[in-house]
């Protein structure tokens, strides 16, 4: 198998090698050293030439609450697939604000889902009753706290 090098934006701290390859890992382009095979980078979809996502990111999830859940969730959708991932919500904030559920509750871990991109664009249509699903994640958060 051959590897097409790219110049890097600046030589590896590790082995001052200033090639490099682009391997794809849960739909990022990440850099590898031809040298060392270290990662460098994550290399921007506008300087791979790949289409930009136009999936708007999720501001209410913090990237440290983003990455518990998806180590919780082993790094795989509930389809099963394990690239291309979201962190979605289970019940929905515009859903739980019309129910009046506990904002604390509905922006814990324990609302949030790990999807991948077909799962979390095909969500529109819910799956669970939303009542049901917070009576859940109550009992989730007793039995946690008991």
């Amino acid at each position: 198998m051959t590897v097409d090098q790219i110049l890097m934006r600046s030589d590896c701290t590790t082995c001052s090698t200033s090639t490099g390859y682009v391997a794809t890992k849960n739909g990022q382009d990440c850099v590898y050293c031809c040298g060392c095979g270290g990662w460098q980078y994550n290399r921007p979809r506008t300087e791979s030439g790949r289409e930009v996502r136009s999936i708007r990111s999720n501001a209410e999830v913090a990237p440290s609450q983003r990455a518990r859940v998806l180590a919780r969730d082993n790094y795989t959708c509930m389809c099963g697939k394990g690239d291309d991932l979201h962190v979605d919500h289970a019940i929905p904030l515009a859903v739980a604000a019309e129910l009046d559920f506990v904002d604390e509750l509905i922006r814990s871990d324990d609302n949030l889902v790990t999807l991948c991109v077909e799962c979390n664009i095909g969500k529109s249509v819910t799956l669970w009753e939303a009542r049901m699903l917070y009576r859940i994640l109550v009992l989730r958060r007793k039995q946690r706290n008991a």
